[in-house]
């Protein structure tokens, strides 16, 4: 089974349309989300009704996601982040919002973990960015391979016997997960990367070859940007989308 791993889309519709264009050369049997389908950009509910049309999808819930659905102060975002989530809630259609509130935390299945965050404290919405917190995951969890999204940064954590190893993926690189050594793979972010590509990303997981190939495509940036000052939304959520950061 060929599965489409997607992350941090944020209302970006012509990142997420240019990911399942390229997905589609791959004859994909299943999308997995890792949530962030909204926040920052400017076609929420579009994005939300193109990612429940999709073959099998399963979705988890990201931490804009959770604070779009609900009502209340926005905590732990910064300015624009908080502008950008208070004017998706006030666009959000009803079948919209009944997307998000059924969007799952985490999701547990043959060996594998699905997870916006830190898969061990899910809603706590935590980075796995240094060596201790991918100890702490994988000390944490049972399964080989945990997939997470949340920092934007696509990313291949290996666990050895000496410690854990980072790998910054080159572009549609593959990698073979089928050894002793348990991963963390990160997806990177299909509507607003920050590694200095503006390319969207994603990876494709094969589970019976045990591959793992990271994607980059380009998209329409200027669209989505144009799109973005149209809303009234900061101005840096449009110029940051051509220098990936």
């Amino acid at each position: 089974m060929r599965l489409a791993i997607i992350s941090d889309i944020h209302s970006n519709i012509e990142a997420l349309e240019a990911v399942i264009a390229d997905a589609a050369v791959f004859r994909i049997d299943r999308f997995i989300c890792l949530g962030d389908i909204v926040g920052y950009g400017a076609n929420p509910n579009l994005c939300i009704r193109r990612i429940a049309s999709l073959p099998g999808i399963v979705s988890i819930l990201g931490n804009h996601d959770e604070t779009a659905r609900r009502k209340g102060p926005v905590y732990n975002m910064n300015p624009n982040a908080g502008q950008a989530v208070l004017w998706t809630r006030s666009r959000l259609s009803r079948e919209s919002i009944a997307f998000l509130q059924k969007m799952l935390p985490l999701l547990k299945q043959d060996h594998m973990i699905f997870a916006h965050a830190a898969p061990w404290a899910p809603l706590e919405w935590r980075y796995v960015l240094s060596a201790d917190q991918a100890r702490r995951s994988f000390y944490r969890t049972k399964e080989k391979i945990l997939f997470i999204g949340h920092t934007h940064l696509p990313l291949m954590i290996r666990q050895e016997m000496l410690g854990t190893r980072f790998e910054n993926p080159a572009e549609n690189s593959m990698m073979y997960a089928g050894d002793k050594n348990r991963f963390i793979i990160n997806c990177g972010s299909v509507g607003q990367p920050r590694d200095g590509d503006p390319r969207a990303s994603y990876v494709i997981y094969d589970t019976k070859r045990k591959t793992i190939l990271f994607r980059r495509i380009r998209y329409d940036c200027q669209k989505a940007a144009e799109k973005i000052v149209a809303a009234g939304l900061p101005e840096s959520l449009a110029t940051r989308l051509f220098h990936g950061v």
